[in-house]
């Protein structure tokens, strides 16, 4: 999807949004076998979770202005206490 986005010239900020936010519901697919994840659980969740990350800089690099959308996204609500994401958000007030 990334590489999709990527490879546009028009709408490539909101498609790499798009992107962000199924990377983001991709990462609330892995939940913990028996409470707790396992090491793979939390490597798959992490990568998902960085590939949200980086459409999501990448969205903004492009010029995706609709800021408060994201801070108010739901797909997005998976991640927003990763320190990264909760980072992101902030800097865009």
């Amino acid at each position: 999807m990334r590489k999709l986005a990527e490879d546009l010239t028009d709408g490539k900020a909101d498609t790499f949004v798009s992107a962000a936010h199924a990377y983001a519901l991709a990462a609330a697919t892995v939940r913990p076998f028996n409470g707790e994840m396992l090491a793979q659980e939390k490597k798959r969740h992490q990568r998902y979770a960085d590939l949200s990350l980086a459409c999501l800089n990448d969205a903004i690099a492009a010029g995706y202005d609709k800021l408060d959308s994201l801070r108010d996204a739901p797909d997005l609500k998976e991640l927003r206490d990763l320190p990264k994401i909760r980072n992101l958000l902030k800097t865009l007030k």
